[in-house]
C-alpha cells in the first residue's frame, strides 16, 4: 500500500478508531495515544493492512492486540469521548455508558464497541478478536443482558 493510499485509509478510519479506543480505555488521552499508536503500526505494517480481506478489519485487531497488551490502569470517569458514542442512534449520557462499559470484562466490552460503537459485523468482529462468531454472538447477549441492568441504559437496549 502506498503511502498516499494509507493516508487516505486513516482519513476515513481515524474516527472509528478513535472511538473505539475511548470505548474500550474510557479515557480521552489513552484513546488518543491508542489510535495513534494503532495507525503507526498499521503504517508499518501497510503491505500486510493491503493484502486483508478488510483493511479496516485489521486496523482494529492492531488497536484490540495492543490495548490487551497494556497495564491496568486507573479509571478516569469523568474523563470525556472524543464524540458522544450512540447506540442505534440514541445519545447516551457519558457517566451512564462509562459506568455500565467498566463492569464488563475486557472481551464483552471490545464485542459491544465493536459491534454497537463501530457497528462491525458478527463476522467482522470475530476476525477482529479471533475468535468463532459464535463466541461472538453469545459473548455480545452475555454483555448485552449486564447492561440492561443499568436502569440508564435498559430502555435502549431493549430488544
Amino acid at each position: 500500500m502506498e503511502p498516499e493510499a494509507y493516508a487516505e485509509l486513516v482519513r476515513s478510519e481515524q474516527a472509528g478508531l478513535l472511538r473505539l479506543a475511548w470505548a474500550l480505555t474510557r479515557d480521552t488521552h489513552l484513546a488518543h495515544d491508542l489510535a495513534q499508536e494503532t495507525l503507526v503500526r498499521g503504517f508499518v505494517k501497510r503491505r500486510l493492512v493491503e493484502k486483508a480481506d478488510s483493511p479496516r478489519a485489521y486496523l482494529r485487531t492492531i488497536m484490540l492486540n495492543l490495548w490487551r497488551g497494556r497495564r491496568p490502569r486507573p479509571e478516569h470517569p469523568a474523563d470525556h469521548p472524543p464524540e458522544r458514542p450512540t447506540i442505534d442512534g440514541h445519545h447516551l449520557e457519558r457517566a451512564s455508558l462509562v459506568a455500565a462499559l467498566a463492569t464488563l470484562p475486557q472481551q464483552q466490552r471490545a464485542i459491544v464497541a465493536l459491534r454497537h460503537l463501530d457497528d462491525l459485523s458478527v463476522r467482522e468482529t470475530a476476525t477482529v478478536l479471533g475468535c468463532s462468531e459464535q463466541t461472538v454472538t453469545t459473548q455480545c447477549a452475555r454483555a448485552l443482558a449486564r447492561l440492561r441492568t443499568h436502569t440508564e441504559l435498559a430502555d435502549l437496549l431493549e430488544d
